[in-house]
């Protein structure tokens, strides 16, 4: 130890980078500083926030390490507005949706989600990504139905958030996954994910 902190590793994939400790992947901006001079600090006040990107390439590269899958070559926009945009983007009225998913398009994401400092909101955001990843490896696109393939991703999309979670420590977040309502859309032209 130098310097009073804990000095920990750090996986590299592709220039990306994700600090573990004591066997638990911690956001970038809880841990920082220079790990050559040991100054590492352990708290989010005095760090700089994460920006988008960075954000999301971090939950891209837990979902790599929760399930397996590839790194995107590009990443997908994230758009974070109003909730009334995305209901009438998906529900054509108020419905009860918090972020979804849009093959070309990116994530819509709830723009009063405090995906920066809460773990759960960034599980929704990571829950999307998800979704991202699936439709670029066409994981389910062999599944006879339209309904069959939504649920399929539903069902791995909410099981990778919940490691994710469950990685973290947040057990008061904890999905309960038999209670998750896997109901195919009503019409075909849904979103690859509304998350509720």
């Amino acid at each position: 130890m130098a310097g009073g902190f804990r000095r920990t590793p750090v996986d590299r994939v592709k220039g990306w980078s994700l600090r573990w400790t004591n066997g638990h992947c911690r956001r970038l901006s809880i841990w920082c500083g220079d790990p050559a001079q040991g100054t590492f600090v352990r708290h989010p006040d005095r760090c700089p926030p994460l920006d988008a990107p960075a954000l999301v390439r971090e939950l891209f590269l837990s979902i790599r390490l929760l399930s397996g899958y590839a790194l995107p070559e590009l990443p997908p926009d994230v758009h974070f507005v109003p909730l009334e945009t995305m209901q009438k983007m998906i529900c054509k009225g108020a419905c009860r949706v918090r972020a979804f998913y849009l093959p070309g398009q990116g994530v819509y994401i709830d723009e009063t989600i405090d995906v920066q400092n809460d773990t759960y909101s960034r599980s929704i955001l990571l829950h999307e990504l998800v979704h991202h990843l699936q439709h670029a490896s066409g994981k389910f696109d062999t599944l006879p139905t339209a309904c069959e393939r939504w649920q399929a991703k539903e069902i791995e999309a909410y099981e990778i958030q919940h490691k994710y979670l469950k990685r973290l420590h947040a057990t008061r977040s904890f999905i309960a996954l038999d209670t998750v309502p896997i109901t195919c859309p009503i019409a075909d032209t849904a979103p690859a994910s509304a998350a509720p």
